[in-house]
């Protein structure tokens, strides 16, 4: 029961951020984690919330007839490309990490088959090292 009364006004505090100025998952994800929550799940736990907020205002601006609708396709496509190019460098940013500093990114395949290239691991991985 203590523990929600620190991570109550800490998710209270981020979705006030987060209404402001946006960033309240910056204060809600270490404060889920705090809690005892697993990382997965907080990550999954501050998603929805940050979502269930973006879909309010959304249908707010909608109410009130603040949305030029001849944005929107051009958005939603970019949108998903984006999402997209950045899940899929998200996943070789990790494998390129995880090969060079564990040896293990190809998860046990042989050369021939490894889960990324060294070609990709020069075009993403390698600097952030």
């Amino acid at each position: 029961m203590g523990i929600y009364l620190i991570v109550c006004p800490l998710v209270f505090l981020a979705g006030f951020v987060d209404s402001i100025a946006g960033g309240g998952g910056l204060i809600s994800l270490p404060a889920y984690m705090f809690a005892g929550i697993p990382v997965h799940n907080a990550i999954a736990t501050n998603k929805l919330s940050s979502s269930t907020g973006t879909v309010v205002s959304t249908a707010r601006l909608i109410k009130n007839k603040k949305v030029d609708w001849g944005f929107v396709p051009g958005t939603v496509i970019g949108a998903l490309i984006g999402s997209v190019a950045g899940a899929n460098m998200a996943l070789i940013i990790l494998l390129c990490v995880e090969r060079q500093e564990y040896g293990c990114g190809s998860s046990g395949r042989n050369d021939k088959e490894q889960a990324v290239s060294d070609r990709d691991c020069m075009l993403f991985g390698d600097w952030l090292l």
